[in-house]
Formats: structure tokens, C-alpha cells, sequence
């Protein structure tokens, strides 16, 4: 553990946005991004490329010109989302694209729409088609608040270990947990 590093994930930039009244210009997410970067963020969510032209011309500003941290755009487990946040993050030094799908039994079969097998299957889905565009990916559980119903580690894992299958490289991946509780697993290449 002499190595160990803890990376500073902070969204204020998309998440922050969602308290009423908080909402800022391309401008001003620009000149945010500049000061998390002098802080030391290590990856920076810079917003929500598929809701708004002015969100995905923000996210590319902001991966145009701020290079040391990673630069990262949310995108729900679907293919229009995912090819919106990869245009988003074509110019930045090292983009992530984070999906999310709903994990929970209620939000499964009411907001979505599907089974825990369909789920699985999208989001293997959807890791693989974000990582014929970039390298890393972190895939999120939208409404958990850790492994509480019927997410075993092993339908945690699953995702990434299907996406493991068509990559064309090793994936490494770890649980994080967001400031929310919210599960993720980062899966990216190893060098």
C-alpha cells in the first residue's frame, strides 16, 4: 500500500448544476474547470454531453484546454448518449466516458424497463461501445447505495467482465464510491 493513490473525482460541474438556481455558462464551467485542475482533481466530470448543445460545446472547451486531469462526460447506457459524450471529449488528453443505468428492482422495472439480465446485457453493451472511442470508462449503478438488494458482486462484476472479452486490452477495474453512496466501477485499459 506504499504506492496507494486516491483520486479526486469531482462533478461539481454536471452535478452541481442540479440544485435549483445553480446553472452556469460554458464560460464560467471553463473557468471552474481551470481551478479544479490548480487544486489537483485528478478527473474532472465536466457535464452531460447529449442534453445540450451548450453542455457538450462546454465539455469540449473544457477538454481542449485543460490537459493534466482526466476529463469525463455522464451518459445514460445507450448509444446515442455515449457517441455524444465521445464527440465531447475528442480533443482531451485523457477522456473518460461514465455511463450509468438504474440497478435497483424498483427502477428496473419501473423506470426502465427491463430485466436484471437485460440490464447486464446493456450495460455490457454499452462499456464495449464506449471503448471503441476511449480508453477509460466508468460505469456507475444510478440508484444504489452499495451492494443493498440484488447486486451481488457478481452482477457488479459482470458488466466489465464482458466488456473484458471484446477489448483489446486487459481491463482493470475498482469499485468507487461516490460521494452519494453510488456505486461505480471504473474499467480502462492497463498499460
Amino acid at each position: 500500500m506504499q504506492n496507494a493513490h486516491i483520486s479526486i473525482f469531482d462533478t461539481t460541474l454536471r452535478d452541481g448544476e442540479q440544485a435549483p438556481g445553480c446553472s452556469m455558462t460554458s464560460t464560467e464551467k471553463l473557468r471552474l474547470a481551470r481551478q479544479l485542475d490548480a487544486l489537483g482533481v485528478d478527473i474532472i466530470e465536466a457535464g452531460f454531453a447529449v442534453v445540450s448543445e451548450d453542455d457538450a460545446s462546454a465539455i469540449s472547451a473544457i477538454a481542449a484546454e485543460v490537459r493534466r486531469p482526466t476529463i469525463a462526460s455522464l451518459a445514460r447506457a445507450n448509444k446515442r448518449d455515449i457517441e455524444a459524450a465521445a464527440r465531447a471529449l475528442e480533443n482531451a488528453a485523457k477522456p473518460r466516458i461514465h455511463i450509468v443505468l438504474a440497478a435497483s428492482d424498483l427502477h428496473l422495472e419501473h423506470k426502465v424497463r427491463m430485466t436484471r439480465d437485460q440490464a447486464l446485457n446493456l450495460a455490457g453493451d454499452s462499456v464495449r461501445h464506449a471503448r471503441s472511442f476511449v480508453d477509460e470508462v466508468q460505469y456507475s449503478l444510478e440508484d444504489s447505495h452499495g451492494p443493498t438488494e440484488n447486486m451481488s458482486p457478481k452482477s457488479l462484476t459482470l458488466p466489465s467482465k464482458r466488456a473484458q472479452l471484446s477489448s483489446t486490452c486487459p481491463i482493470r477495474w475498482a469499485m468507487l464510491f461516490q460521494p452519494n453512496m453510488q456505486l461505480s466501477l471504473l474499467i480502462c485499459c492497463s498499460e
